[in-house]
């Protein structure tokens, strides 16, 4: 429970193998122009020299370092939200950085609108820090159009009032969904109507590099897998929704086709192509086969 002594934001930043990339996350937190944060480090069962590095930091707010084996990435944010006191949680990942007055305008845009979750705008960058393209969030806020259209929020880019993790429950720690425990919290919470706003500025960059997860073609299952889970939330009767769906379905299996046609993986080529055929003429057929496995 926060207290008079409790900062504003706590800065949850979860570690895996991460001793290459953390350190400039961590200078973006030294610059901040709004100081009042503490900062959680989830060493997640690191085994390079992660840990030896956290314990380097030095910050003039308050630190904690927590290590744990590795559990994944739904895992290791929660054990840092329930080890952290803030009244709002701004989720950092251990590669991304973010503007020198990210907390700053994320705490005016909190005190003006009085919202639950605000998501800004990124830049996504290469490993030199240049930038490749912007990422434009939003403006999806009902659980339709998280759904059917887009994962349209970025974790470094989040921040979450503590009461909605109390009332929505925490992160998912199913490793069926490691690598889009994030997009799963959303829809929970678009289910329930809570209020997501989006600023228009870009406050942090997301950086492109070998170990990104969503470059490896296998999370497109995970992707698929979430749908699947959350399918019982809409009503496929209606041939609208059950077109979106397919469409849908069809989009993630081209995305992943694409990616494994780039890794000449012949055999799982062919895998896809029946998918893919298989849902286009029998839908029901093709989420039963699917959901069984």
């Amino acid at each position: 429970m926060k207290n008079k002594s409790s900062p504003y934001f706590s800065v949850i930043i979860p570690c895996y193998n991460v001793a290459e990339s953390v350190y400039p996350t961590f200078k973006c937190l030294t610059r901040q122009s709004f100081k009042d944060f503490e900062v959680i480090f989830v060493n997640d069962g690191s085994i390079d020299s992660t840990q030896d590095l956290l314990e380097s930091f030095s910050l003039s707010q308050k630190i904690v370092i927590i290590k744990q084996h590795n559990k994944g990435l739904g895992a290791a944010r929660n054990v840092g939200i329930k080890a952290s006191g803030g009244k709002f949680i701004a989720l950092l990942d251990a590669d991304d950085i973010w503007e020198n007055n990210k907390l700053k305008m994320v705490h005016d845009y909190l005190q003006e609108h009085n919202c639950e979750v605000v998501c800004h705008n990124e830049y996504v960058v290469n490993e030199k820090n240049t930038i490749m393209k912007k990422n434009y969030y939003g403006p999806y806020t009902n659980y339709d159009d998280l759904f059917f259209k887009n994962n349209c929020l970025s974790p470094s880019a989040v921040t979450i009032k503590r009461d909605v993790i109390n009332s929505v429950g925490y992160f998912t720690e199913d490793l069926k969904l490691h690598g889009v425990e994030d997009y799963d919290m959303w829809l929970r919470m678009a289910l329930v109507n809570v209020d997501i706003k989006y600023m228009s500025e870009f406050l942090g960059s997301y950086v492109i590099h070998g170990n990104n997860m969503s470059t490896e073609y296998k999370f497109f299952d995970k992707i698929e897998t979430l749908h699947f889970i959350h399918a019982v939330n809409i009503d496929l009767n209606d041939n609208k929704n059950a077109l979106r769906y397919k469409y849908k379905l069809l989009r993630i299996n081209l995305l992943k086709l694409k990616k494994v046609i780039s890794l000449s993986n012949f055999s799982e080529i062919y895998f896809i192509f029946k998918d893919v055929l298989f849902l286009v003429f029998f839908l029901n057929k093709y989420l039963a086969s699917k959901t069984k496995r």
